[in-house]
């Protein structure tokens, strides 16, 4: 239930998280509201990222790359009005904790860079 978060959100993103680092195929996610599919085999880490070390970044890289935020709702929308607002708002979040990580995530970029080679990203 609702309130102030706590036991039953921690709970809940516990289980997200155990159903990512399990990696074993499809599942039901609810996020911000919504519900849908999710294929959490992608979470499973590949090529050299399959290294302790690595396996964590992997995850949170998928786990930004892969799960929809829904900012706006459209005619085919199947999310509430109040999902749309909640998403929208953990969008705000993640966008600020990136611009305030950005010195860090630097700092992991040269140290991939020397430890696996430059990125092959096509944009810097």
């Amino acid at each position: 239930g609702g309130g102030g978060g706590g036991g039953d959100t921690d709970a809940r993103a516990a289980a997200i998280v155990a159903k990512c680092h399990a990696a074993s195929g499809v599942d039901r996610l609810e996020f911000g509201g919504v519900a849908s599919d999710y294929d959490y085999s992608q979470f499973k880490p590949r090529g050299h990222y399959d290294n302790f070390a690595l396996q964590d970044y992997w995850r949170g890289v998928m786990w930004l790359g892969r799960t929809p935020f829904t900012l706006r709702k459209s005619n085919s929308a199947a999310a509430p009005d109040a999902a749309v607002r909640r998403q929208s708002a953990a969008a705000l979040v993640v966008a600020e904790l990136a611009t305030s990580a950005a010195p860090a995530l630097a700092h992991i970029e040269r140290f991939l860079a020397l430890a696996v080679g430059e990125s092959d990203n096509a944009t810097p």
